[in-house]
């Protein structure tokens, strides 16, 4: 019996670095990082802009989400990427490759909800915390399931990379390993085969984004599909190497944190769920980190020092333009003290784009806005589509001077 579909899948899933319902996101954020004094991988989820899915009017999301946080559940990039701890929970099949790893994973992962959010626009999102523990062991079982998979292995046009694969999973070969804060994924190619691979990749890709012939709506749609790719592997940290027919392929720092973020996955957000999330997901996240900032108090709210240490860059001054706008008058003060503090240390280390050093509330949201994405004028239309032809002139009628 052939397990090479499931394997493949198990892989993209206990990677955490693959991935329909009623409840979808504007975008995502996911910060991984890994402490290796306690051998644990965390993933930080920032969903933003939750919101009822078009046309089903809050009724299914106000279900679902309070089902999801109770289950201890996550979601990857959409709802398709719904991952349930019942289902990891769930006895394995002993025969199945990946048995003794889905019951190691089951007995290291877990979840915790962490607060609501406000974006730059208002919209509503929330922040989850993921742990592995002894991730090291965990990636090694995954690794000698690969191994002891070997035999299924098939993959199509790469008879002699299937043979070469096949060899390397009789020689204990390290498929999946942590190298500092990233994740490395390394695997054996012949490489007359992978040349022909990547080419077929590469034109497939660039052919599925062709903009002409292409109606209005069509190329508009296209176009924008394009950005945001370009956006999510622009911002992304990713590492390739090839050479003696090996091919590896790095994601994230070694030494920092990584952030990996989806910008739009779908733009119609309405508002119906922001009671939902509020309740469910009680804490003020923004006031939580902007206090802790502030006062540097001792014990903060469970996650929120992961947030602080690990999470995307932004979610600092974010909070502390919430609390400098906001209504309580005995932090505003502190609050624009220390977003003008954390800007020159952004101007300093980092400089793009260049933080406000001096107050002001929009270019802050302009800020905001524009530091996970890639700016369209840095992604023009390659070729602007032509203007409509004008109208007949009829037979009977002079052209208008």
């Amino acid at each position: 019996m052939r397990h090479s579909h499931r394997l493949i899948a198990g892989v993209l899933f206990l990677s955490l670095l693959a991935l329909a319902g009623c409840v979808e996101l504007v975008g995502q954020r996911l910060s991984l990082s890994f402490d290796e004094k306690t051998d644990t991988l965390r993933l930080l989820i920032f969903y933003d802009g939750i919101h009822e899915k078009p046309g089903n009017h809050g009724d299914n999301g106000a279900v679902q989400i309070p089902k999801f946080v109770a289950d201890g559940d996550m979601m990857l990039f959409d709802w398709f990427g719904h991952i349930k701890m019942a289902d990891i929970r769930t006895v394995p099949d002993p025969n199945e490759p990946l048995a003794e790893v889905q019951t190691a994973l089951a007995a290291s992962l877990k979840t915790m909800p962490i607060g609501h959010y406000r974006d730059a626009r208002g919209h509503i999102g929330a922040a989850q915390l993921v742990t592995i523990s002894n991730a090291r062991e965990l990636i090694k079982k995954l690794n000698a399931a690969i191994n002891k998979s070997s035999i299924s292995f098939d993959l199509p046009d790469m008879p002699r990379t299937t043979e070469i694969w096949k060899a390397a999973a009789a020689k204990d070969h390290q498929w999946f390993t942590l190298d500092g804060q990233a994740v490395r994924l390394a695997f054996p190619v012949q490489p007359g085969e992978w040349r022909l691979i990547k080419a077929k990749g590469l034109w497939e890709l660039f052919n599925g984004i062709q903009l002409d012939d292409q109606t209005a709506d069509g190329r508009a749609k296209k176009l924008e599909d394009a950005r945001k790719l370009v956006s999510l592997l622009a911002t992304c940290t990713i590492s390739y190497e090839e050479a003696d027919g090996m091919v590896s392929i790095m994601l994230g720092n070694r030494s920092s944190s990584n952030t990996y973020r989806l910008s739009i996955i779908h733009d119609e957000y309405e508002p119906s769920l922001e009671p939902v999330v509020t309740h469910e997901v009680p804490l003020d996240l923004d006031d939580a980190i902007a206090r802790f900032v502030i006062h540097k108090v001792d014990k903060p709210a469970p996650g929120v020092a992961e947030i602080i240490s690990a999470g995307p860059p932004e979610v600092v001054p974010a909070a502390l333009l919430r609390a400098a706008t906001g209504k309580d008058d005995s932090i505003q003060e502190a609050a624009v003290e220390k977003l003008s503090e954390w800007a020159r240390q952004w101007n300093a280390s980092q400089g793009a784009p260049a933080a406000p050093e001096i107050f002001d509330q929009q270019k802050w949201n302009d800020w905001l806005l524009n530091v996970d994405r890639i700016p369209n004028e840095l992604m023009p239309d390659p070729k602007p589509p032509a203007p409509p032809p004008p109208p007949p002139v009829p037979p009977d009628s002079e052209p208008e001077e």
